[in-house]
């Protein structure tokens, strides 16, 4: 899959027990800051979400 802005979406990667995966989705409890970042469902860890990244907001 080709992604329109590389690298703002290198910035969802984080690493956890060795492996990187990619924080898709966010939610938001401000417009300017507040966001959360989750994986999408990780089959190796029973489909469970990883809470990869808490941050006002990620560069774009």
């Amino acid at each position: 899959m080709t992604w329109k802005n590389a690298k703002a979406w290198e910035q969802r990667n984080v690493s956890h027990e060795g492996t990187t995966y990619r924080c898709e989705w966010h939610g938001k409890r401000r417009w300017d800051r507040d966001r959360v970042h989750f994986s999408l469902p990780i089959p190796e860890h029973d489909d469970r979400a990883l809470v990869g990244i808490f941050v006002g907001h990620l560069a774009t």
